[in-house]
């Protein structure tokens, strides 16, 4: 979904931003490449944005995401997970009174995530 929408948006903006310099082939295609890996980090972000995000910073909702049910990667992989989320979300809507503990559930799985992918320091 992430590289069909704001991937591709962003991959085509850098694209057609070689175009009015002349760039070759190979240029272009750097530019293309560019655009669509900025625009998976950009929307990867958002998505962390829209759980555990300021609201006051960022303007946006924090509960936003998951009242609404939208599937963004945190929430992606929490269901992939099959723990203590997958087990909640599959329950029905998120109630606004309940995304501080949906957000727990999926903090502590994106913990127990680094625990196992990060080497330990001695």
């Amino acid at each position: 979904m992430i590289s069909g929408k704001t991937a591709a948006l962003i991959s085509a903006c850098t694209h057609l931003g070689a175009l009015p310099g002349n760039a070759d082939e190979a240029t272009q295609e750097a530019y293309r490449g560019f655009g669509h890996y900025l625009g998976l980090a950009f929307q990867v972000q958002d998505d962390i944005l829209g759980i555990w995000g300021n609201e006051a910073v960022t303007g946006k909702s924090a509960a936003g995401d998951l009242v609404e049910g939208k599937n963004s990667m945190p929430i992606l992989v929490g269901l992939r997970k099959k723990g203590k989320f997958a087990e909640r979300w599959a329950k029905g809507p998120i109630k606004p009174e309940e995304v501080q503990e949906v957000a727990r559930l999926l903090a502590h799985l994106r913990a127990v995530m680094m625990r196992h992918r990060m080497p330990r320091v001695r």
